[in-house]
């Protein structure tokens, strides 16, 4: 129990600064070593919010794209003309959501 109380004590009388546990890096390498791995700590969870935004819009493309496929269909039925007509539309469509997905002007 003694050992334990000099340990505490030590530790209170040495200037936070010095202390292991929870202060400031102790030399300049020790400190750009701490931000370094912090940097790619926070780069790592944006690349995973980028890829979930990403999976997000994707789906969600997906899911239009099908929706307006599915429209034509309806809308043609057996008409292979107006089938053929709306596909153009359909396919402009498509191209269009493309050029947002990837930052271009709608």
């Amino acid at each position: 129990m003694s050992g334990e109380i000099r340990r505490f004590t030590a530790q209170a009388d040495t200037p936070p600064s010095t202390r292991a546990h929870g202060s400031p890096a102790r030399s300049a390498a020790g400190r750009r070593l701490r931000a370094s791995l912090r940097e790619q700590a926070v780069d790592g969870l944006l690349d995973k919010a980028r890829v979930a935004a990403a999976t997000e819009a994707a789906m969600d493309v997906m899911d239009g794209v099908k929706a307006v496929d599915a429209h034509r269909r309806s809308l043609a039925g057996d008409d292979q003309v107006l089938n053929r007509l709306l596909f153009d539309v359909e396919v402009d469509y498509v191209n269009r959501v493309t050029r947002v997905l990837r930052g271009r002007a709608y």
